[in-house]
């Protein structure tokens, strides 16, 4: 199963000193977001693909992505992700992630996916996701960004 959690439209500036990323206002985390826009790109086994898709959060539709973001401690934080399927929301994957300066690291698997954060306020949130792994013996690399709107 690959890892869609938290997967990116955001124009980042590539003048900006990756030294000096400021931390995220963790405070902004917590609550429902809903996807606007996913793209990105993946080589699954030698073969390319990519999409650029958007959402309306008030009426989602298939590959539509809802995360559930809960502070357990600290700069820890639960994070319930759905996919939506057909008529709804479907069953949660759920991930613990500790936030360092503006990125997490997930592993779930044979997957490893680095999450960072381009934009986080109390209505948006931008996130970039550079993944690789293997799945069913086939290796794979990605990267997408994500937009989401807060709904709470």
């Amino acid at each position: 199963m690959i890892i869609t959690a938290l997967t990116l439209s955001y124009c980042h500036n590539d003048d900006d000193d990756d030294d000096n990323d400021s931390d995220v206002n963790l405070a902004m985390l917590p609550g429902t977001w809903i996807s606007t826009n996913q793209r990105g790109h993946e080589n699954y086994g030698g073969e390319e693909d990519s999409w650029n898709d958007n959402y309306d959060p008030n009426n989602p539709t298939d590959g539509c992505t809802k995360i559930v973001i809960t502070n357990t401690s600290g700069n820890t934080f639960q994070v319930k992700q759905y996919e939506y399927e057909s008529s709804g929301w479907g069953t949660p994957a759920s991930y613990s992630v500790t936030v360092t300066s503006n990125s997490f690291t997930m592993t779930q698997g044979t997957e490893t996916a680095k999450i960072t954060f381009l934009q986080l306020n109390s209505t948006n949130m931008v996130i970039n996701r550079i993944a690789s792994g293997t799945e069913d013996g086939i290796k794979f690399t990605s990267e997408s960004e994500t937009t989401y709107k807060k709904m709470n």
